[in-house]
């Protein structure tokens, strides 16, 4: 990075974004040039108030810090949640705008912690909602703020965490933009399409050139540019471990320059195509000086990173329901197979987006195996995200493989906490637990042809065929079937009737034996030769 100077895109008096280092002697010479009659506003007296690090009349002033380079005019309307932070003294809307934002709830926009670190109250900022010309702001298009937030972590060095939310002090009517959501959080990849809006600087100069050589147009500017993949902006090539991928993310076209956001555009959006649909997926933060030069994209804070923060803080809470709570699948043969599934819901009950982590839906308890998963629309093999009111639904069904009462748990991991349901049901299964073989003695006469008879009893919980294996002790004098199916109902015994068959007569006995799994019987047969 020999050479390269990075500084955030906020607007200053120089029109540049500026090293912080640089910014109060930039204020000074700007405020001695300043064109008789300018005023910073009543800033001034608060400032001199406090001594040391830029105040709020230092970045505030005539000129802005960030705009599009490389970019085309924005049509009207075309952003509509798009917020242009103003400073509430001066009453030309086009020197008094500073940074960028993004509504993302009625009270709420979201910006960059840079933009209003410096400020000692809510009342020096005026946030202007889904305009386009800053020359056509009027005082009711100027929302005042009633309150400040700055995620705990902001570093103001290493530009990390560099959020703010700012509370409007009456709701804003127009259309809010979705912050994007773990599950969506692929489409940032590298080369997938994003897009840029500001109002900052549009030429590839210095900061303290922009101004004057008529870089800040007072229209909305937009420009498509990629994302850049986090090995290429982390690279030696460019901005190396400056770039600190868990909470920034980046965007522009790489290698090649020439589309970046600049001075003037810190705080405003980045925004990730998912579905058709835009979301937020960064917040502009810093790059380099100029903008737009090959090897170094702009550097956004990364939505997904600040969500838990966000979220708190606009007092917002995720909550999950799972429907049905409890669900008995009933008795089912152990042998018949896989049950129908029954649908279990799982609804975003809070406030917040509720997510689920990949791997985050699993069977649990007692007996997880004899049931199964199948299907459904909450996502299995990634990240799954439930705006508030939205549901999606788990497929279960129930497969014994042994008998008995069975019961399991359907347990889903949320940012909420845990949700469950319980699930049981029942296998059921033939158990022979008799067999009988009739006549208990019997004398027959050489080449009779014997009536015998087979009594199954089935203490099971489910009707079956029982495979009855006959066997003749002395099959050279009497043959039997080796083997008869009896079916039994559950709870019952049933008979069935066979033949045996007198070979050669000897006398002497034979033993027949039936035999069901481990229970048998047997009879005994005495020859007696005629």
């Amino acid at each position: 990075m020999a050479g390269i100077q990075t500084s955030p895109k906020t607007r200053s008096l120089t029109g540049a974004r500026l090293v912080p280092s640089l910014l109060l002697a930039a204020a000074i010479a700007l405020m001695a040039a300043s064109p008789a009659g300018a005023s910073v506003g009543p800033l001034a007296p608060a400032a001199a108030e406090h001594s040391g690090a830029p105040q709020a009349e230092e970045r505030f002033g005539g000129d802005r810090w960030t705009r599009i380079i490389g970019g085309t005019e924005a049509l009207p309307g075309s952003w509509p949640s798009q917020a242009a932070l103003l400073n509430s003294s001066q009453p030309d809307p086009n020197l008094a705008q500073f940074c960028g934002g993004t509504l993302i709830a009625a009270s709420w926009v979201l910006t960059a912690a840079h933009c209003v670190d410096f400020l000692i109250s809510p009342s020096q900022l005026n946030v202007a909602i889904g305009i386009n010309d800053l020359n056509a702001v009027t005082p009711a298009d100027r929302k005042p703020v009633s309150l400040i937030e700055i995620h705990p972590d902001w570093d103001e060095d290493t530009f990390e965490w560099d959020f703010a939310l700012l509370r409007l002090q009456t709701e804003s009517g127009q259309p809010t933009t979705d912050l994007i959501t773990p599950a969506e959080a692929g489409e940032t990849a590298g080369g997938k399409p994003a897009r840029i809006a500001g109002w900052g600087c549009t030429l590839q100069v210095s900061k303290e050139d922009c101004g004057p050589s008529g870089g800040y147009p007072s229209k909305l500017r937009e420009a498509e540019v990629q994302f850049v993949a986090d090995s290429n902006c982390g690279s030696g090539t460019s901005y190396g471990s400056s770039f600190e991928p868990v909470m920034m993310i980046c965007a522009g076209i790489y290698p090649a320059g020439g589309k970046d956001t600049c001075f003037g555009d810190s705080g405003g959006p980045v925004t990730a195509s998912v579905e058709g649909r835009r979301v937020l997926a960064g917040i502009t933060s810093w790059g380099t000086e100029p903008c737009g030069i090959p090897n170094y994209p702009g550097v956004f804070a990364r939505v997904t990173s600040g969500l838990d923060w966000i979220y708190e803080t606009m007092g917002l809470e995720p909550g999950g329901e799972i429907t049905p709570a409890s669900r008995d699948f009933g008795s089912r043969r152990v042998t018949a197979g896989p049950s129908a599934t029954s649908a279990f819901t799982l609804t975003s009950t809070g406030t917040a987006p509720l997510t689920i982590p990949s791997g985050g839906i699993r069977l649990s308890g007692t007996n997880p195996r004899q049931f199964f998963i199948k299907g459904g629309t909450c996502r299995r093999d990634g990240t799954e995200s439930l705006p508030a009111g939205d549901s999606c639904t788990v497929q279960v069904g129930f497969d014994p493989t042994t008998a008995g009462k069975k019961s399991a748990r359907l347990a889903i991991s949320t940012s909420a906490g845990p949700v469950t349901a319980d699930l049981s049901g029942t296998g059921m299964a033939a158990r022979f637990s008799r067999v009988s073989l009739y006549p208990r003695k019997k004398t027959i006469r050489s080449g009779n042809r014997l009536r015998m008879k087979v009594r199954v009893k089935n203490s099971g919980t489910a009707p079956g065929w029982a495979t009855v294996r006959l066997r003749s002790k002395a099959p050279s004098k009497v043959r039997v079937p080796s083997r008869i199916k009896v079916q039994v109902p559950a709870g019952t015994a049933r008979t069935k009737s066979f033949r045996a068959r007198t070979v050669r007569c000897k006398k002497g006995k034979v033993r027949v034996v039936a035999r069901v799994g481990d229970r048998k019987s047997a009879s005994v047969l005495r020859l007696r030769c005629l």
